[in-house]
């Protein structure tokens, strides 16, 4: 499953993006720990300083399915 992870600042202008790609089987723990992986791969990328940074959001496109954490419905 392929993510996108992209830094931008508060005129909504991106900095730098990354796209990497998980299973969506792997488990949480593997899943965090790549994400965490690649935001900080994302913030190196934008030469941005990390106190500078002031949020993080994320999302999936659909409806995860809260017992199993998977996506069970993908949005267009």
């Amino acid at each position: 499953m392929p993510f996108q992870l992209a830094l931008a600042n508060l005129k909504i202008e991106f900095l730098a993006e990354i796209t990497r790609s998980i299973e969506s089987h792997a488990g949480y723990k593997r899943i965090l720990n790549q994400l965490q992986k690649t935001i900080k791969e994302v913030i190196k990328k934008s030469k941005v300083d990390f106190q500078n940074i002031i949020g993080i959001a994320t999302g999936v496109p659909g409806i995860v399915s809260y017992s199993t954490g998977e996506v069970i419905i993908r949005l267009p």
